[in-house]
This record gives C-alpha cells, sequence and structure tokens, in this order.
C-alpha cells in the first residue's frame, strides 16, 4: 500500500469514526410505530431498552392511533418543528399513544412498562432498580393534552409510585425532557424543561425541580380521571441531552466539515508528490 493509499484510508476512517459518534445513543426508545394502529397499547412489547410490554391499571385504557392516514384529524398529529429521534432516524407523527378515559375507571388511569435495568440501563442499577449513587440520567417523550391533565409516573422504587404533572397545553404539542439526578442516600433531583429548544443547552434553567428518592424499574403515564385524555410519542431515556434530543439532520455538521477538509488535504497531498 503506498503512502497515497494509506493516508486516503486514515482519512476516511477518522472521518467514519467523526461520524458514527455524531449519531446520538438512546439506552430505551419507544415510537409506538410498529405496533397494530387502531388496537389496545396493553401487550404491546415493541421499542428498544425495555423490560416488558405496555400494560394498563383498567381495561381498554391506552390504544394505538395514527394522524396519518386520517386526514380528518390530521391537525392533531403529534409534531415538533426541526425534531428527530434518535433511534432509526424517525420524525416525530405517524403512530403515538392515546391515552383515552371514559371507561369508568379509578381516579387515576395509567399505562407503564418496565424498563431494562441490568442491560440498557445497567449503568444505573443499584439494588434491582434504577437509582445507582451519582449518576445521571435524561429522558423526553412528546405529548399533548386533548381534555384535562396528564401525568408522568415513575414505580418500583423506595419512593413508590409517583406521579408528575406535565404542564396543561391544550391541544398543542409539546416536547418535554427531563433529568434525573441520583444522589448519595436517595437524595436525588428531577428537573424538569418545557418545550426546549433543540440546541439543547444542560446548563439551561429548568422549567422545575423536584426532590425525593426517584430510583425506578417502571415508567408510565396517566390521567387524573376517567374523562381525561392525552397523546403520547417518542418516548427516549439517554446518558445526556444529546441523547434524548436531536435536530434535524442528525449527522453532525462538523463531522461532515471534517470529512471535507481531510479529503481536501489529501487531494492536495497527491497533487504536490505528483508534482515530484
Amino acid at each position: 500500500m503506498n503512502t497515497n493509499t494509506k493516508y486516503l484510508v486514515t482519512t476516511f476512517a477518522i472521518a467514519l469514526g467523526c461520524l458514527a459518534s455524531s449519531h446520538a445513543a438512546t439506552l430505551a426508545f419507544d415510537n409506538f410505530n410498529s405496533y397494530p394502529i387502531g388496537v389496545s397499547l396493553v401487550g404491546a412489547n415493541g421499542g428498544t431498552g425495555f423490560g416488558g410490554a405496555w400494560d394498563s391499571s383498567s381495561p381498554s385504557f391506552g390504544y394505538l392511533s395514527t394522524a396519518r392516514n386520517n386526514t380528518s384529524v390530521a391537525a392533531s398529529e403529534l409534531s415538533y418543528p426541526g425534531y428527530t429521534a434518535t433511534v432509526g432516524i424517525t420524525t416525530l407523527g405517524g403512530a403515538y399513544a392515546n391515552l383515552a378515559g371514559g371507561y369508568g375507571g379509578p381516579s387515576y388511569m395509567e399505562i407503564s412498562r418496565s424498563v431494562d435495568v441490568a442491560g440498557a440501563f445497567s449503568a444505573y442499577a443499584s439494588g434491582g432498580t434504577v437509582g445507582a449513587d451519582g449518576t445521571t440520567l435524561w429522558g423526553s417523550f412528546a405529548y399533548r393534552t386533548t381534555n384535562g391533565s396528564l401525568n408522568l409516573m415513575i414505580k418500583g422504587g423506595a419512593g413508590g409510585q409517583q406521579y408528575f404533572l406535565l404542564p396543561v397545553n391544550s391541544n398543542a404539542n409539546s416536547l418535554y425532557v427531563y433529568k434525573i439526578n441520583f444522589g448519595a442516600s436517595n437524595a436525588d433531583t428531577i428537573s424538569f424543561f418545557n418545550n426546549p429548544t433543540l440546541s439543547f443547552d444542560p446548563g439551561i434553567t429548568p422549567t422545575s425541580t423536584l426532590s425525593g428518592d426517584f430510583s425506578f424499574t417502571t415508567v408510565g403515564f396517566a390521567v387524573n380521571g376517567d374523562t381525561h385524555e392525552g397523546r403520547l410519542d417518542n418516548i427516549a431515556f439517554g446518558n445526556t441531552a444529546g441523547d434524548v434530543v436531536a435536530a434535524v439532520p442528525e449527522t453532525s455538521t462538523h463531522a461532515l466539515i471534517a470529512l471535507g477538509g481531510m479529503t481536501m488535504l489529501f487531494l492536495r497531498r497527491r497533487n504536490a508528490s505528483r508534482a515530484w
């Protein structure tokens, strides 16, 4: 292999490494697009990073819907400007979970599923739950409230089943990002960021912050009563903010610039060698 060929191989290897590292990596993700439309969410087991299928507190609560195939409700399709999911480069929209009440259920009606504590979340595992001291976990999802209120829910840890009320957005689409800092002796904090910019700065002031024991094995979503409804899409967990939100295109601009620059250097070097 001559010098120029070696240089070209090295150049592209470095560039490809830059491109690969530019893609965010999620610990867990579900965008509901792999499920049949119009059926109950109970038993659906798609996505990645989870330890079990979706379950529900009430029969027939939570089902899969889509606005893409129904022009009369196209305005209800979940979306957020510039957002791209970090797994499969899947944009918001298409299938989503429709959390519809009206079934005469309990005061809180919910869907939930366990996360893969020993696998995808192993770096956060402590005593069989997600919550290792000194770690920070990020999460995000898109939602809209169509009637009443919607809650993020975690359970399975020492703090028991906990609900976090989301801002009521009255048929508007929202992106919700949250960060859990797991502190020593279960002195945890959870910070919420409502509709952040996609050039997310982890140092920005959160919308709200709570303290408590936020270790968990299961994540879910609930409405406050059987007449409340909400929609949900693109549930993600990651090590950093960049793992759970990504602007379009996902490929790093800096990586592309690096590729172009190194290619120019190679051509210049090759032409210079030919001149000799």
